[in-house]
């Protein structure tokens, strides 16, 4: 992640401003990918995961669901999360969650 910096104004005084890391938020950062970097990667969640739900049809031999596809990524991301904490399955959970409403929205 690019460190970007923001200006905070210094009440003692007020005539200094010093640059300050931005801290991005889990929600910011699952925010900026969804809507960014991997929507231009992998196409809007509703079509990409009509593929996947197709391919997993094949797979297990059971009808998957577009729906279905960002819960089990989020069950994934859990499971992972259970055994050791990584930022980046929480950042994953957050951003699988705002991909499972743009599919509701869509059907």
């Amino acid at each position: 992640m690019a460190e970007e910096a923001t200006l905070r104004w210094q009440t003692q005084n007020p005539l200094r401003v010093e640059a300050v890391p931005a801290v991005e938020t889990v929600l910011e950062e699952a925010q900026r990918l969804v809507l960014g970097d991997r929507r231009a990667a992998y196409s809007p969640p509703p079509e990409d995961f009509a593929r996947v739900a197709a391919m997993w049809s094949v797979i297990f031999g059971v009808e998957v669901l577009p729906r279905q596809v960002p819960l089990a990524m989020i069950a994934l991301k859990l499971c992972r999360q259970s055994h050791q904490h990584k930022r980046d399955s929480l950042v994953d959970i957050a951003g699988y969650a705002q991909t499972a409403l743009e599919v509701e929205e869509a059907t």
